[in-house]
């Protein structure tokens, strides 16, 4: 148990080793019984576990599997990242297994330890804002049956970090906008209503703006510059939903709608 504690010269416990290697959830589970103190301890790099189970873990999947992992390269901040020695990048099994074995270790420490969600790294940043930064579709490249898993495990493991600190949806960083800012920017990507509504990113920021305040949701969605993708997302909405939930709201929706519909070409 006492080597649980033991930190390297840069301050990495093994609890970050192994959450940004994606070892075995055993393993995770392991070294955070033997040292439950260890998922707030911060590194040099400024993470803590689970920070580092996000971005050096997504760039240690990128280093192994080059053709199957391309995270976007983010200024600003603790998302910068430096390209790991090789004696971090190890082995892997194959893209999908290594990714699913790092959801997982994500899941346990949301479920085990829910206050890891609100923890935010040296730089200021929570973890939902890298995980959607991060983890958006465009990344990973795998088959079709592959990349349907991949994604829809990555949809799970945003949704228990939402819901342990759903406050997190609208909290953004020094150089970044919010996660809400985030998936609605590669929501507009988008070319046609059919490829948005089938971007897994709709649905994680369907999950994310349960709980938006007072219309921020609404005036982020008012910003996009697509036509397509400001008049496809409102109709993802109805009646009963956050961003209809006032008459005042509902009439806005409707005129925005008109608007966008006149001009949509």
């Amino acid at each position: 148990p006492g080597g649980a504690k033991i930190r390297d010269s840069e301050n990495f416990l093994p609890l970050h080793i192994a959450m940004m290697k994606g070892a075995p959830t055993t393993a995770v589970m392991l070294l955070a019984e033997a040292y439950p103190d260890a998922i707030t301890v911060v590194n040099n790099e400024g993470h803590t576990p689970i920070h580092s189970g996000i971005v050096p873990a997504v760039h240690i999947l990128k280093a192994r599997y080059p053709d199957s992992f391309q995270p976007h390269e983010v200024r600003g901040g603790s998302l910068q990242q430096r390209i790991p020695p090789q004696s971090e990048i190890g082995r892997g099994e194959s893209p999908l297994v290594d990714l699913l074995s790092i959801l997982r270790n994500l899941n346990f420490i949301l479920e085990s330890f829910p206050f890891a969600a609100e923890q935010r790294d040296g730089s200021g940043y929570l973890p939902l804002l890298h995980f959607c930064m991060i983890f958006n579709p465009s990344v990973i490249r795998l088959g079709k049956s592959e990349q349907y898993e991949a994604t829809a495990e990555i949809t799970n493991t945003l949704k228990k970090m939402f819901q342990q600190f759903p406050l997190a949806s609208e909290i953004g960083g020094p150089f970044v906008g919010n996660p809400i800012n985030i998936l609605v920017g590669e929501c507009s990507i988008a070319k046609t209503v059919r490829e948005l509504q089938d971007n897994e990113t709709c649905k994680r920021l369907q999950i994310l703006l349960q709980n938006a305040r007072d219309g921020r949701a609404l005036q982020t969605l008012c910003d996009l510059e697509n036509r397509v993708s400001l008049w496809a997302l409102f109709a993802l909405f109805d009646e009963n939903d956050v961003l209809s939930s006032t008459q005042s709201k509902n009439q806005l929706v409707v005129d925005l709608n008109k608007e966008v519909i006149k001009g949509w070409r």
